[in-house]
């Protein structure tokens, strides 16, 4: 992720915080949450769109600030994100500042997959799957819009604290 991104948002969030109530920025954080969500969506692989329609938004207040994540909770999301097996190793793939996804995370050779698990007939022999990124990419195509959210809330609130023109 952009580091200068990352660091101008962080002192913006803990401007906000020195300014008003959390309860006051929690709208911005969860219209910037629903926008990663929705490109999310918009971006994940989809075969019967089950693990699209796991993406969800939650927030809350926490620590004395506004928090929102957007989460894929399907139990295959991480496997879809990062890929499996040696092509999941083999895979380019988007990771967090700080978060490193060594090969030895993944399966270093191919395994057997039983017919009930394919619904096919016969047993099946995977190398596994290629990462298929949607979340990260969500996050990153969103930045631009991210800070306007939060700009127009700041400005909005800060007009009504301090009673400036405009407002959003």
């Amino acid at each position: 992720m952009d580091n200068e991104f990352d660091n101008q948002f962080e002192e913006a969030l803990q401007k906000l915080a020195d300014c008003f109530a959390p309860e006051e920025a929690l709208p911005a954080v969860e219209t910037g949450a629903k926008l990663v969500q929705a490109r999310a969506k918009s971006l994940a692989p989809v075969r019967t769109g089950a693990m699209r329609n796991t993406i969800i938004t939650q927030s809350s207040i926490e620590d004395g600030e506004a928090v929102a994540e957007v989460i894929a909770t399907s139990p295959y999301a991480g496997f879809v994100e990062f890929g499996t097996g040696p092509k999941g190793a083999a895979s380019a793939k988007i990771l967090p500042d700080g978060m490193d996804m060594p090969a030895s995370k993944y399966k270093d050779t191919g395994w057997f997959l039983p017919p009930d698990i394919v619904k096919a007939t016969g047993i099946h022999y995977t190398t596994g799957q290629p990462a298929q990124p949607f979340m990260m990419p969500a996050i990153l195509s969103e930045q631009e819009k991210l800070k306007k959210v939060v700009g127009k809330s700041v400005t909005a609130i800060l007009s009504r604290l301090y009673g400036g023109g405009g407002g959003g």
